[in-house]
C-alpha cells in the first residue's frame, strides 16, 4: 500500500473544483467576505462592508474591484499562486 507520508515525505494532495455558475450570482457582500477572510482588501471595500455603501463617486471602482476579486475566487491558478506565497 502507498503511503505518501512514509515512502515519499510529506505530500499533499487535494481535489479541487469550483462551481462557478454559483460564484457568478455571489453578492457584492458575498463576494467582499470571501475575499476579506483571505486578504485585507482596500479602503473601499472595508467601507462597503462596514456601512453597507460607498460614495457614488466610488461605485464604478468597487464594481470592477468586486469582478477581480470574484474571477480571482474562481481560479484555481490563482488559489495555488496564493498558497505558494504563503508557504514561501
Amino acid at each position: 500500500m502507498f503511503r505518501p507520508h512514509e515512502e515519499r515525505g510529506v505530500e499533499a494532495k487535494f481535489l479541487s473544483a469550483v462551481d462557478k455558475e454559483s460564484a457568478k450570482n455571489w453578492s457584492t457582500e458575498e463576494v467582499l467576505s470571501r475575499w476579506h477572510t483571505l486578504h485585507k482588501g482596500t479602503m473601499i471595500t472595508q467601507q462597503y462592508m462596514m456601512d453597507g455603501a460607498v460614495p457614488d463617486y466610488l461605485q464604478p471602482l468597487l464594481n470592477a474591484m468586486v469582478e477581480t476579486y470574484r474571477q480571482r475566487l474562481m481560479d484555481i491558478s490563482w488559489f495555488m499562486k496564493e498558497l505558494n506565497e504563503n508557504i514561501a
